[in-house]
């Protein structure tokens, strides 16, 4: 049997090495917190999703009279598509658990919609929503390792939209259209470098009056005006992945 004065030693050795192991333990199975401070400073990163575009096409007519139905009657379209895009930003942390930030974004939405003007022919007027782009500012809530945040800004766009009839009249519009923003989402810390999101953006470019529709059979008796206003919008809800500098 050890002499005391060893015995003594030897426990205390086991009780360092216990509550040192103990202490490892722990320290492995515990996530990774983001300090208060953790989520101030750049980023950037890319985006995918599913896009959806919202057109609206309004019969305005001249005289009171529309193309082929009454002044004032509508014609929608909703097509799906995809969204890729990139986006970078800078946050700044404002109190222990409120973020805030200033990010740009561009996206390209493959969504393409159609509507039928006259139905005793195939006259028709087609959108392409193409590319969106946003100034935001941001508004985060902090919660360990996520953030719960929404956002707003100025938003440009080109939407393209034609108009086709099979006489041959036509006019088509693809002029960069100033809008705004609107949307939230949350963010989550999966390292100190790298942040996955998901969020849902809402883009709205307003209305846009089409220019003078010129019928190939009487062309002179309808160039005094436009006939048709359009309305371009799309929402997109989309996933990220950032690095953090």
């Amino acid at each position: 049997m050890a002499p005391p004065m060893y015995r003594s030693a030897l426990l205390s050795c086991v009780g360092i090495v216990a509550l040192s192991t103990g202490a490892d333990a722990q320290s492995i199975g515990r996530p990774l917190a983001a300090p208060n401070s953790g989520w101030a400073g750049a980023y950037a990163g890319v985006l995918a999703g599913a896009g959806f575009a919202g057109n609206r096409w309004t019969d305005v007519g001249m005289s009171g009279a529309g193309w082929s139905n009454p002044a004032g009657t509508q014609y929608n379209s909703t097509p799906a598509g995809a969204t890729l895009g990139l986006f970078a930003g800078y946050n700044w942390q404002a109190l222990p658990f409120v973020v805030l930030g200033l990010e740009a974004d561009i996206t390209y939405n493959t969504a393409r919609g159609r509507a039928n003007v006259n139905p005793f022919d195939p006259t028709n007027v087609t959108a392409h929503s193409n590319f969106a782009g946003s100034l935001r500012a941001r508004v985060g809530f902090a919660v360990d390792r996520a953030l719960i945040y929404v956002t707003s800004g100025v938003a440009l766009g080109n939407p393209s939209q034609r108009w086709f009839q099979p006489s041959g009249a036509a006019w088509k519009s693809d002029g960069t259209q100033v809008g705004f923003v609107i949307g939230a989402g949350v963010e989550y810390m999966v390292t100190p470098q790298w942040v996955i999101r998901a969020e849902a953006m809402h883009y709205d470019f307003g209305s846009r009056n089409a220019p003078n529709i010129t019928p190939a059979s009487s062309p002179d008796s309808w160039n005094t005006g436009y006939l048709m206003r359009a309305r371009s919008s799309q929402t997109q809800a989309r996933l990220g992945a950032a690095y953090r500098f």
